[in-house]
């Protein structure tokens, strides 16, 4: 609807009711009982049924974040019961990376947060400038000077269409930075036709 592709009242007549379902990580005692459920399941599949589940394995089962939510939960059991050498499951058969510290944050600086706030926005909108401002709550002329004080590089449209890197020099300074956009673009802004 954002993106006007599609009606906004045509939403409203189809969005008759409304699920919300937390995500896993959100859902603490659920994961024992999904957890105990595909064990069982996946023991019976593969012809595992003396395999039992180390409490240390167990323990890291319940506190990882679960990211990739119920279905990354089934396909990590799955694949550790297939896989597991011995009749117990151990913690490095689990093959989970970063248990708990998932969403631990790298640094509490407002600038480093503010970089990554700011690419993430101008990935989301193909280094659409005025777009990713909106989306950061900003004005253009603000992102643009946030752009040149972090030295952060981004390709005009014509570049993203191109297939073709960031420029070297940040935007910022003149704006010299694409040798695309000055060649495709009269002083009234409009492309030459090639």
């Amino acid at each position: 609807m954002r993106d006007g592709r599609f009606r906004e009242d045509l939403y409203y007549r189809l969005s008759l009711f409304e699920l919300l379902i937390p995500a896993l990580r959100d859902r603490g005692e659920d994961i024992g009982v999904l957890v105990h459920y595909f064990l069982e399941y996946f023991r019976v599949q593969h012809g595992r049924p003396g395999l039992e589940l180390s409490s240390a394995a167990r323990a890291k089962l319940l506190e990882y974040r679960w990211p990739g939510n119920v279905r990354q939960l089934r396909n990590v059991i799955d694949s550790t019961v297939e896989m597991a050498e011995d009749d117990q499951i151990q913690l490095h058969d689990l093959g989970l990376r970063d248990v708990g510290n998932t969403y631990r944050m790298e640094t509490l600086r407002l600038d480093f947060w503010e970089r990554k706030l700011i690419q993430e926005a101008l990935l989301r909108t193909q280094n659409n400038v005025p777009e990713a401002a909106k989306l950061l709550g900003i004005g253009r002329a603000t992102l643009y000077r946030k752009l040149a004080s972090t030295r952060l590089r981004v390709s005009c449209r014509l570049c993203v269409e191109l297939g073709q890197d960031a420029p070297a020099t940040p935007v910022g300074s003149g704006d010299p930075a694409c040798q695309n956009r000055d060649r495709t673009k009269t002083r009234t802004g409009v492309r030459r036709s090639s």
